[in-house]
């Protein structure tokens, strides 16, 4: 499993969440807010039952009050408690995990803006 396939989870849980998701940047040309947006990391490192491991950031933007930022870091922290997956593709299965991690408010320079990053952290293991 790689990047698109962990990136096409995400967008599409969060899309049932009824969470508006951009990859990276907004660039619709009308801003509804709140929305998120998100970014994956994947680290370089195998663990010893064959398992590699990231992280996704998702910063949530709003416009209006941060209760709005505070019921969308609700919703992915419940989704993602615990999170498990098996996507069977031609050759091989992989099982996916995705845990929330943490939150953490962040100011901007844009007046009225608000932001709340959100952690996840992604697991995955791929057999043959």
């Amino acid at each position: 499993m790689g990047e698109k396939e962990v990136l096409k989870c995400i967008y599409e849980e969060l899309t049932n969440l009824g969470i508006n998701y951009y990859y990276m940047i907004n660039d619709s040309k009308n801003v509804v807010y709140p929305y998120v947006t998100g970014e994956y990391y994947e680290y370089d490192y195998k663990f010893e039952d064959g398992s590699s491991n990231g992280e996704i950031l998702l910063e949530a933007w709003t416009r209006k009050s941060e209760s709005e930022l505070i019921d969308i870091k609700d919703k992915i922290k419940e989704k993602f408690r615990n999170y498990n997956k098996i996507v069977a593709d031609k050759n091989k299965t992989t099982g996916l995990s995705i845990n929330y991690l943490s939150k953490t408010p962040r100011r901007t320079e844009i007046e009225g803006l608000k932001k709340l990053e959100i952690r996840l952290q992604i697991n995955y293991w791929e057999s043959e």
